[in-house]
C-alpha cells in the first residue's frame, strides 16, 4: 500500500515474492469516499495484523474501514470517522501493536510518538493513557516513522523521518515505548 498525490488515494499492489517490493504488480487505487480532500503522500494508513481493519489517515482525520476480504481494501466497508484526531499536520506515525491493544501516533509539535492503550482492540475511539515517548532522541518536528516491534514486543526499531537515523533498542515492558532503551543507531545516506 502506498499513499500517492496523483490520484489522491492509496495505490495497492500484489507482491509475487512476499516482502519484495521489486516484484510488485499494481492492482488498483482506493480513495475513501468519506474523505473529501483526498489522501496525499504525507498521510498514512494502518492495518490490523489479521488484515480485517484498515485505517486511512487524512491530515488530521482518521477513517476506519472493515475489510470483508482480509488485506483487500477493495472490500472496505466504512465503520467510523474521527475528525481532528491528530495534533500533527503530517501524521508520519500510525501503528498498532500487541494485538491492537496499543496504538502509536505522531505528536507534531515535539517530534515524539504518543502511545495509547485501547480498551477495544483496534478501535482508536477508545484510546486512553496518552503518553509522549522517546524524549531526547533528536527526532525533528516531522517526527519518527512507525515503530517496528519484535513479535514479543521486547525490541523495537524506529526510523527518523526527515533525517538519516534508524534507532534500535529494547522495551523493558513489552510494546511500551516509555521503557525503551536505545542500544544501537544506524545512519544511512538513503
Amino acid at each position: 500500500y502506498n499513499c500517492v498525490t496523483t490520484t489522491g488515494g492509496i495505490d495497492y499492489y500484489y507482491l509475487s515474492t512476499p516482502g519484495d517490493i521489486e516484484t510488485r504488480s499494481f492492482i488498483s487505487n482506493f480513495n475513501p469516499i468519506q474523505e473529501t480532500s483526498g489522501l496525499t503522500r504525507n498521510d498514512n494508513m494502518g492495518m490490523s495484523n489479521d488484515g480485517k481493519i484498515f485505517y486511512a489517515v487524512a491530515t488530521n482525520d482518521v477513517i476506519c474501514y472493515r475489510l470483508s476480504i482480509p488485506f483487500n481494501i477493495a472490500s472496505a466497508e466504512f465503520v467510523f470517522r474521527v475528525d481532528n484526531f491528530h495534533s500533527a499536520t503530517e501524521p508520519t506515525c500510525f501503528h498498532f501493536a500487541d494485538h491492537g491493544r496499543k496504538f502509536y501516533d505522531h505528536q507534531g509539535s515535539s517530534g515524539q510518538i504518543v502511545q495509547y492503550d485501547l480498551t477495544i482492540p483496534y478501535d482508536v475511539r477508545t484510546r486512553t493513557n496518552a503518553v509522549n515517548t522517546l524524549t531526547g532522541l533528536g527526532f525533528p518536528n516531522w517526527g519518527p516513522g512507525n515503530p517496528a516491534f519484535s513479535p514479543d514486543g521486547s525490541r523495537v526499531t524506529i526510523g527518523q523521518r526527515g533525517g538519516t537515523s534508524i534507532i534500535s533498542g529494547r522495551c523493558l515492558t513489552p510494546f511500551d515505548l516509555t521503557t525503551f532503551n536505545q542500544d544501537s543507531s544506524v545512519t544511512s545516506n538513503a
